[in-house]
């Protein structure tokens, strides 16, 4: 049986038995566990690897095979509660409740469930750092996974990127040459093609994006076709004189 289907089924049986049901609950993709006495930030950075993934739930109060509950402190409740807003940026989509069961010292409590939606866009948290559940695992990216990630959430493209302080005089002429060909653009002298175009002037991405710049394909395609255009006009021009 999948983590859903006992989740599902943990959370529709009695006080008395919903916190052993989910002590039980293998942790996989979609389903972890973490004590009450977690950090709140800590706490956003699983929420932002279950949303940067296929979403899951979290259950708050029950760790290491026993029931704590939640109730021995609003405040540290409070806080947990807004961690998904106070720590994620943008904050992660998640509902929240509260689900009442029995501390394992017999007294009634209550449970934080946390069900996370996959989300649309990249999240991270307060200081940048992206994660991703892989497994019962969440896992911090690196700048080039991140990327991957941005291009498969469709917030970025690899050809649209542009290269920090690249410009025509950096270019290999004979990449660029075979590159004109394969379009059946005249290749003589395409760098200095490039450098009488304006789009050649390099701006800074627009924000959140702060990756690193460069030349994009469909950009040199772009400047090649314009400047094919403005040489074959030249060249058709009657000469007045």
């Amino acid at each position: 049986m999948s983590s859903t289907r006992e989740l599902g089924h943990a959370l529709r049986l009695p006080t008395d038995e919903v916190g052993d049901a989910l002590n039980a609950i293998p942790e996989d993709q979609w389903f972890d566990r973490k004590s009450f006495r977690i950090a709140p930030r800590e706490l956003a950075n699983v929420m932002i690897g279950l949303a940067n993934a296929d979403g899951g739930t979290l259950i708050v109060g029950v760790h290491d095979g026993k029931v704590e509950g939640t109730d021995s402190s609003d405040s540290h409740r409070n806080e947990l509660m807004q961690a998904h807003v106070e720590f994620c940026l943008p904050p992660v989509p998640a509902r929240l409740e509260l689900l009442a069961c029995r501390h394992s010292n017999g007294e009634k409590d209550q449970l934080l469930v946390i069900e996370i939606r996959p989300g649309e866009t990249v999240y991270a948290n307060v200081r940048d750092d992206v994660f991703l559940r892989i497994g019962d695992e969440n896992r911090r990216l690196t700048y080039a996974q991140r990327q991957e990630l941005l291009y498969d959430r469709g917030q970025g493209s690899y050809e649209s990127r542009l290269v920090e302080g690249a410009s025509p005089e950096t270019l290999d002429n004979e990449l660029l040459g075979g590159y004109a060909t394969a379009l059946d653009i005249p290749s003589r002298d395409v760098c200095c093609r490039l450098a009488a175009s304006p789009l050649t002037t390099l701006s800074p991405l627009p924000a959140p994006c702060s990756s690193p710049r460069i030349l994009s394909a469909s950009y040199l395609s772009h400047s090649f076709a314009c400047c094919t255009t403005a040489e074959t006009s030249a060249e058709q021009e009657p000469d007045s004189s």
